[in-house]
């Protein structure tokens, strides 16, 4: 982390020295896990992206790459109901970057990325639960922004705005339990409860561990909850006006949560109708705005497969309403497509072919639209070649080699995915008669898929350099031919293929990727 840093050296104690005593403690108490540095670092190695439009969406696109779970939770979300009719397949993550923003998807792969590094922790119940209220709270400030340009920075700020909800659940989960039990689904006492028991509200936390990792005075201002009655009328200061849109939003979720579902339309029109003038809506307005949102929230939740309760309001929002439980006009909204209690289908389109196929298919479509721009350069050409590829098989990682003309043997060129960069640096395979499993399997016309890289019969093969690099589980590898010469090779890190390996279908496909990557070089030469 940074400024300060939780890791108790002179300049966090300095940093630390103003705050609260019971705030330094939780702080010091974050930065003694082990595993919360690296939440930390790669929530500020995502949002604290500088450069030009291209450099950016690079080291965004990198970043995602890395977690393969991330990537895949991300394009699922892209392509549910939500942007299926309107943008159709995407089957990378720049082509999500070029279809949506790159603000979006920044804000989306933050979520995520706490999603990701929070699941499997604490008190997991809680922590999805808390993960649900924040994420669905966002997304609620983006359909009541009045200001389209401020729309990302409301969703961010109500967003983070639950960060410490889920620090509690996920570090400090006997704490967490408490304040559930003390609260018992009255929303009112939440915060009250929280400071009895951790010595520090939910929001003071939050807004703590965010400065620490470098997050915008204009996002911390937008996390600071708000007390007391909301304006009479929207705040003429830009940043003002997005930390209410958040703070309303935040505020409705956390007043419904717990609600039966015979008093949510009823709770929802009072929470409309406290907050419309600051948010220069009518109250109808606001209403529609909630429906789409839980329309929207609904397909999140199938497509990232986190579970919501289904025995209060909003597990019955969120999953498809009955007209009995919410009253028509909301479960109207929530299920156009179904009749009552048939909740509406989303989720990733429907796949004819394998799911391989599929994803080639879809990343393959997508690096041909950006290669038809002749002024891309051959570089940029073999990076969005890597990263559909990487992108289609869910590898782990990807490297690049090129052959060598000064000497017989490939070396690495470029590589995406975790680990990618540093196996580049060190991939180099003499070839001619070299007998190192790459230089034996780049003599052979075809592609290689390796099930089981760990058996001590392949270990034997792999040169030196390798197994001090990397211990992969399963290895593809694709030589590169022109006119019959070995011009390169694309290693493949862990790659998720179905047990029979690569189908038919699958082949074809991956032989014009691997077709397109040959071009891309041969320009370069």
């Amino acid at each position: 982390m940074s400024t300060p840093e939780i890791d108790g050296n002179e300049a966090a104690d300095s940093a630390l020295s103003g705050l609260p005593p019971a705030l330094v403690q939780r702080l010091q108490a974050l930065g003694d896990r082990s595993d919360f540095p690296a939440m930390s670092a790669q929530v500020m190695r995502v949002y604290q992206l500088a450069g030009n439009e291209h450099e950016k969406l690079h080291r965004l696109t990198d970043e995602i790459l890395k977690d393969v779970a991330l990537t895949n939770r991300l394009l699922r979300w892209v392509n549910s109901a939500r942007y299926a009719g309107r943008i159709g397949g995407v089957g990378t993550v720049s082509r999500a970057v070029s279809m949506i923003g790159f603000t979006s998807v920044r804000n989306l792969a933050l979520g995520l990325v706490l999603l990701e590094h929070m699941d499997a922790k604490g008190q997991k119940r809680l922590v999805q639960e808390a993960y649900a209220r924040a994420l669905f709270a966002a997304m609620l400030a983006r359909e009541w922004c009045l200001a389209p340009q401020e729309a990302e920075e409301a969703f961010l700020g109500a967003l983070m705005q639950g960060l410490g909800r889920m620090l509690v659940a996920c570090y400090f989960p006997e704490e967490a339990q408490v304040i559930e039990t003390r609260v018992a689904g009255d929303p009112a006492q939440e915060r009250r409860v929280a400071v009895q028991v951790l010595g520090v509200g939910y929001e003071d936390l939050g807004v703590a561990v965010a400065r620490s990792w470098g997050l915008p005075e204009a996002t911390l201002r937008a996390m600071d909850r708000v007390d007391g009655v909301a304006p009479s009328r929207a705040p003429t200061d830009a940043v003002e006006r997005v930390r209410w849109v958040a703070a309303a939003a935040s505020r409705t979720v956390d007043a419904l949560w717990s609600e039966s579902p015979q008093r949510v339309m009823e709770r929802l029109q009072v929470c409309c109708r406290q907050h419309a003038a600051v948010l220069a809506r009518p109250v109808q307005s606001l209403v529609e705005g909630f429906q789409t949102a839980c329309q929207k929230m609904g397909e999140m939740v199938d497509v990232i497969g986190l579970p919501v309760a289904d025995g209060r309001a909003v597990g019955l929002w969120l999953r498809g309403s009955t007209k009995e439980s919410m009253g028509s006009d909301l479960s109207t909204a929530v299920n156009p497509a179904g009749s009552p209690g048939q909740p509406q289908e989303v989720g990733t389109p429907t796949m004819p072919r394998g799911r391989l196929a599929f994803a080639l298919a879809q990343a393959l479509q997508d690096v041909t639209g950006t290669m038809a721009d002749t002024r891309l350069s051959p570089a940029l050409a073999q990076r969005h070649v890597l990263e559909a590829m990487c992108t289609a098989l869910s590898c782990r990682a990807v490297v690049l080699c090129e052959r060598e003309k000064e000497r017989d043997g490939l070396r690495g060129l470029r590589g995406l995915g975790q680990g990618g960069d540093s196996l580049t640096q060190v991939f180099k395979v003499t070839l001619g008669q070299g007998e190192d499993l790459f230089a034996v399997l780049c003599r052979q016309p075809r592609d290689t898929w390796i099930e089981d890289a760990r058996q001590a019969s392949v270990v034997a093969r792999l040169p030196a350099w390798f197994r001090q690099a990397t211990a992969p589980r399963s290895m593809l590898i694709l030589p590169l031919r022109q006119q019959g010469h070995l011009v390169g090779m694309v290693y493949a890190e862990d790659p998720q293929l179905s047990p029979q390996g690569l189908s038919e279908e699958d082949t074809v496909l991956l032989r014009v990727l691997k077709n397109l990557m040959v071009m891309s070089m041969s320009d370069r030469g």
